[in-house]
Order: structure tokens, then sequence, then C-alpha cells
């Protein structure tokens, strides 16, 4: 679905808005961007932690 009506909102929003398009679809992409690196960090914190049974046994490389 926002394959499909995304790139025409956002041809709509910045050829119908003019300047005031423009700078909402700056602040837009500036806030997505600076909630990038939070949302990255809560997600690796909330991921579940693998099964013992799909976990490889470490080697330590030396023969023997």
């Amino acid at each position: 679905m926002a394959r499909a009506v995304g790139p025409a909102l956002l041809t709509l929003v910045v050829l119908d808005g003019g300047v005031p398009g423009w700078l909402a679809v700056g602040v837009l992409f500036a806030g997505v961007g600076l909630a990038t690196p939070a949302l990255a960090r809560w997600a690796l914190a909330t991921r579940p932690a693998p099964e013992a049974e799909d976990r490889a046994p470490a080697s330590s490389g030396r023969a023997g």
C-alpha cells in the first residue's frame, strides 16, 4: 500500500504545497533520520534470544 500511495502522496504534497510542502517533507525525513538510531537500539534490545539448539558449538580452531 505504501509503495502504491506513497509516491503519489509525496508528489501531491510537494507540487501542491510549494515551499511549505517541501519544508514538511524535509521535517519528515529529518525526523525519521533522527529516530532511526534509537529505533534500531530498541529493536536489538528487545530481540528474543536464540534457542539453544539453534546455536552452533564454538570451535577453538585447533586440531585435537
